[in-house]
């Protein structure tokens, strides 16, 4: 009665086989999810070639011949920032989504600062002139304080057809003019002047806005004021405006060189320079419609490069969540095959001890 109860060798030795079976699939599958996980590697990000300022520089043939000491290099491409962060810019804004100035779109907080030289409570408008250095850490241009210039500010004396008179200055309107709200051109309104002058020292309007603390303001240029951080200017000037400008920058004398005869009367001009520590160190000086031109093809490339980068850093952030997401679902599938590996080893030992217990 007694060897019906005692396990056969046979029996004992299949008993063994399985347990031990059992127990190096359980370790193999643990040495599975201790084994570290390759790192995934840094996507590389690809500069385009043409970003930053080379190459934006290239004048038409016309009939004024540019500054011979000129040149735009030097500006170096930074990883992952604007070909415009550092640049002091003065212009006339031509367009919104943000704001367009020189052919160069500046973006901004709400937060911004907004202040100007007639009003306390300033608004951005089109065809206002105004003053601003963008960020040197930004993936485009981008401001935190928006300066805007009004060069004439006074009273209208005289209004005649596309014409008027402000504090003794003849100012042509034509039809880019823009007319803030509320503004009426009547003999004895106090307005403020967006504009440049001329050869014969008249002004050109881009706007014309409301002077509603009735100042009386005649500056042919800003008082410019950039940080040390600014590295480079894109400063729209006309011939007059120049002997301000030089006062404002130490280095080399802005001179426009043109042929006898040939001299336009309005003619704008583009600054491209190179400046360190408020001095210029080499200059381009470029007619402006063209200069502009250039600069907004470039100012799109670099915000189409920046949106696709954007894209592709969300793409690559999404697939590396993904591949987190599908680790911890592995590593919780071994965790739970090797509790039931577990299992079934301790029921194993569990029979074998009853066995052994009930053949004694």
């Amino acid at each position: 009665m007694l060897s019906l109860l005692q396990p056969s060798s046979r029996l004992m030795t299949q008993l063994f086989k399985n347990g031990l079976t059992i127990l190096l699939l359980a370790m193999t599958v643990s040495a599975c999810q201790l084994l570290p996980t390759e790192p995934s590697k840094p996507a590389e990000t690809k500069m385009a070639s043409n970003s930053g300022f080379g190459g934006t520089g290239k004048s038409p043939v016309d009939e004024t011949q540019i500054a011979t000491k000129s040149g735009f290099g030097g500006t170096g491409n930074v990883a992952s920032t604007s070909g415009f962060g550092g640049t002091g810019i003065i212009g006339t804004i031509t367009e919104f989504g943000s704001i367009w100035v020189n052919g160069v779109e500046i973006e901004y907080d709400s937060d911004v600062k907004i202040s100007s030289n007639v009003s306390d409570q300033e608004t951005l408008q089109l065809g206002q002139q105004v003053v601003v250095e963008t960020e040197t850490d930004k993936a485009l241009p981008w401001t935190k304080n928006i300066y805007v210039f009004y060069p004439i500010a006074g009273k209208i004396e005289d209004v005649k057809a596309n014409q008027i008179m402000v504090d003794g200055k003849l100012i042509y309107l034509n039809n880019q003019t823009q007319l803030s709200e509320g503004v009426e051109l009547k003999t004895g309104h106090f307005v403020a002047i967006s504009g440049y002058p001329d050869n014969n020292d008249n002004w050109v309007a881009t706007r014309i806005s409301s002077n509603p603390k009735a100042v009386h303001i005649y500056q042919l240029a800003p008082d410019v004021s950039f940080s040390d951080k600014v590295q480079h200017l894109l400063i729209e000037i006309s011939k007059p405006q120049l002997s301000a400008l030089n006062q404002s920058f130490k280095g080399l004398p802005i001179a426009i060189i043109e042929t006898p005869g040939k001299t336009e009367t309005s003619q704008k001009y583009l600054l491209k320079a190179d400046i360190k520590k408020g001095e210029i160190t080499q200059y381009h000086l470029l007619k402006h419609k063209a200069a502009a031109e250039e600069l907004k093809k470039q100012s799109l490339l670099e915000s189409s490069q920046a949106a696709k980068k954007k894209m592709n850093d969300f793409k690559e952030m999404h697939e590396m969540q993904k591949k987190q997401r599908d680790i911890l679902q592995n590593q919780v599938e071994q965790a739970r095959q090797i509790q039931e590996l577990k299992a079934q080893f301790d029921n194993i030992n569990e029979i074998k001890n009853n066995m052994f217990n009930n053949a004694r």
